[in-house]
């Protein structure tokens, strides 16, 4: 009987482990389901989860006042009519994703660069200024520092976000990608459809 007890006592403690392991993994899905669940369907509903993070869709962003890159004097009053807004932050890995579909887009705005923003969070070093560069081009640009005037009147907190006003200066869609931020409008007599 001793060699049956050989066998069977390592059996059980390695069933045991088994046990332990397997309700390990139960917990930690239930906590990644949780997760997922806060997930928003759309920003700015007052939600709790990662959509509590992004600028308010149909909530104007709080009075501010800014110099940009060139000099000109900005204040949220003239930020509307269908105005492409985003904050990037050198060293950021998303962000350098997405800024070549925001150069694209905001390149495609009607009026312009006067349809278009740029915040660029972060020091002005030789690697932001390279950025500033790029985005001047298509974009109104500022450089400020976390938390700076135009980041906290959108209640910015993480980066990068991209978000779109309408005519009235409210947001009309807000997200971490371009995949809810609808492409810029046509001017109505171009002559496209």
């Amino acid at each position: 009987m001793s060699a049956q007890l050989v066998f069977v006592i390592p059996l059980g403690l390695l069933g045991i482990l088994n046990l332990a392991l397997v309700l390990g993994v139960i917990r930690r899905l239930r906590e990644h389901s949780r997760l997922l669940a806060a997930r928003p369907g759309e920003p700015g509903k007052g939600e709790t989860g990662v959509g509590a993070l992004l600028p308010a869709v149909g909530r104007r962003p709080a009075d501010f006042t800014t110099v940009t890159v060139d000099g000109e004097r900005i204040s949220r009053d003239r930020l509307s009519g269908d105005t492409l807004v985003g904050f990037f932050s050198v060293g950021c890995a998303p962000c350098a994703e997405l800024e070549p579909e925001f150069v694209r887009r905001a390149g495609g705005m009607p009026a312009g660069r006067e349809q278009a923003l740029a915040v660029v969070v972060g020091e002005e070093t030789g690697d932001t200024l390279a950025y500033v560069a790029r985005l001047s081009a298509v974009a109104r640009v500022v450089v400020e520092p976390a938390g700076g005037p135009v980041s906290a009147a959108f209640n910015v907190t993480f980066l990068p976000v991209i978000c779109v006003l309408d005519a009235a200066g409210a947001v009309a869609a807000s997200g971490f990608t371009f995949h809810k931020i609808p492409e810029p409008l046509e001017h109505e007599g171009s002559g496209r459809s």
